[in-house]
């Protein structure tokens, strides 16, 4: 078994904290179905109150990044692997980037108020035709296919290493458990 070094507390707690975040937003949409417009409101509130938060936090983590390298990656690993660990890395961060650029798109363009968690508004700054919205809507909602789509894949990596490779990839991200 290679053992991976462990990455700081601070790049797990920005993982573990954006992870959270992400996928709260990702598996609970401000789409509820048949609700009261007043639920829709609050709903809406929390994913774009999240949203900025998100945004907030992954750019301190890039920021965190930038002067603090990630932890090399396992001696075991094939050249493919290396390559799809870093892909699928930088793929995760563009995807997140994106939806929350589409979310706050879809947020700005809205034809009814929106505020995150009803306080910050990011709406009616600008005015475009319903349809023009319901295209930049799509575009967000389609991406949040893509992003569980990876978040899947970022997870099953996760455990591939963990259960297969026994690396120490998992646990390098845990604060128990692996390389100091």
């Amino acid at each position: 078994m290679t053992t991976s070094a462990k990455y700081s507390g601070v790049a797990m707690a920005l993982h573990w904290i954006v992870a959270a975040l992400v996928l709260y937003n990702i598996f609970f949409p401000p789409e509820p179905g048949d609700v009261s417009p007043e639920v829709r409101a609050q709903i809406t509130a929390l994913h774009v109150g999240l949203g900025l938060i998100i945004i907030i936090l992954m750019a301190l983590r890039l920021f965190w990044r930038a002067g603090h390298h990630a932890p090399a990656l396992p001696e075991n690993l094939a050249g493919w692997e290396r390559k799809s660990a870093r892909a699928l890395h930088w793929l995760l961060y563009l995807i997140v980037f994106l939806m929350i650029g589409f979310g706050f798109a879809t947020a700005l363009l809205a034809p009814y108020p929106a505020a995150g968690f009803g306080v910050v508004p990011v709406a009616g700054f600008v005015t475009v035709s319903e349809s023009t919205w319901e295209v930049v809507k799509e575009i967000h909602h389609t991406g949040n296919k893509v992003l569980q789509a990876v978040v899947y894949l970022h997870i099953a990596a996760a455990l591939y290493h963990h259960f297969i490779k026994k690396n120490g990839v998992l646990t390098s991200m845990l604060p128990w458990g692996g390389a100091k």
